[in-house]
């Protein structure tokens, strides 16, 4: 079926662990939209672009949750993946994805809160005596 031009947009595919991605699934059904779109809504407001959160779809129909499907594909505006990068940069992680992976399993275990992540990891300074 045909739909309405969503503007520039690019995909993140992670994996993700089996109990998030069910949670998460869980969360879109209820919200009446896909597990992208709603990833994808998340991440737009945690950006501060709210203009790219889209509202559900008078014909949404739910899936069956695939626990075989080990990755959540998102599909998010340019800009949303923009400012993510610099966000995940900033938390000190090396590459997006898995600040994507880190978002997405803070929204499951909050109930759909996204919150702020604070930081990747933190390095260890190893000495030898």
């Amino acid at each position: 079926m045909a739909q309405p031009h969503k503007g520039d947009r690019r995909a993140y595919i992670v994996a993700i662990e089996l109990a998030v991605r069910r949670e998460i699934h869980s969360l879109a059904t209820d919200s009446k939209l896909s597990v992208s779109q709603f990833v994808a809504n998340h991440l737009a407001m945690h950006a501060g672009l709210p203009e790219f959160v889209e509202q559900p779809s008078p014909r949404f129909r739910p899936t069956q949750f695939a626990p075989d499907v080990k990755t959540v594909t998102i599909r998010c505006h340019n800009d949303v993946r923009a400012r993510v990068a610099m966000k995940a940069a900033h938390a000190g992680y090396h590459a997006p994805a898995p600040y994507v992976v880190d978002f997405v399993t803070q929204l499951a275990k909050n109930g759909g809160v996204a919150t702020e992540i604070e930081y990747a990891y933190q390095e260890e300074l190893l000495t030898s005596a």
